[in-house]
């Protein structure tokens, strides 16, 4: 009698979840209520409740938090690419207090314990609105490589992979993602 080992099982979740008119932080309450909805439905899902992972992408439409709030404003207001990007920043996050207490960058930087699992951060070029220096930091890289320093220095596993804009939606980008999956959830 020979066994025969199943392929894991995977599922996935789309979230809908409020965005840049409903203001800072109905996103991030959606996101989480749903990432806890799931878990305590994993029996019915038939899933390990401890082997979920979150999958984000921003692509200039929808506002996500920004790497450096207190410059992202009228950096975006000084970049034509990124027409209504400001508009939609200021109407997310309303107050400089808003972006300051929602930003994972300051959030590690004040040195707050948050969970650290492992992370991946694909990160397109050229990109004006997430990959850019803040002449205000010490810090001698760019605002995604400044996070990734942060969360390292925190306890964090992360990685940052780049990725030609013009190959964002190709195997470029999916491929590394993938493989972290695989890693990470098996």
């Amino acid at each position: 009698m020979t066994s025969r080992r199943r392929a894991p099982s995977h599922r996935v979740a789309s979230l809908n979840f409020r965005h840049a008119a409903d203001g800072y932080p109905t996103s991030l309450i959606d996101i989480n209520y749903a990432t806890r909805w799931v878990k305590a439905r994993a029996r019915d899902l038939k899933i390990d409740p401890n082997r979920v992972g979150i999958a984000g992408q921003s692509r200039r439409r929808a506002i996500r938090p920004a790497t450096e709030p207190r410059h992202i404003s009228d950096h975006l207001a000084a970049s034509p690419p990124a027409i209504g990007m400001k508009e939609k920043h200021d109407t997310y996050w309303k107050t400089e207090a808003a972006m300051t207490e929602g930003n994972p960058l300051l959030l590690l930087e004040r040195g707050e314990k948050v969970a650290m699992p492992p992370a991946l951060w694909v990160q397109g070029r050229p990109d004006i609105v997430h990959d850019y220096h803040d002449d205000d930091s010490d810090f001698p890289g760019n605002e995604p490589e400044r996070f990734v320093s942060n969360y390292r220095k925190a306890g964090g596993d992360i990685e940052i992979v780049y990725v030609d804009n013009e190959k964002r939606s190709t195997s470029a980008s999916s491929g590394p993602i993938a493989a972290f999956f695989r890693k990470h959830l098996g």
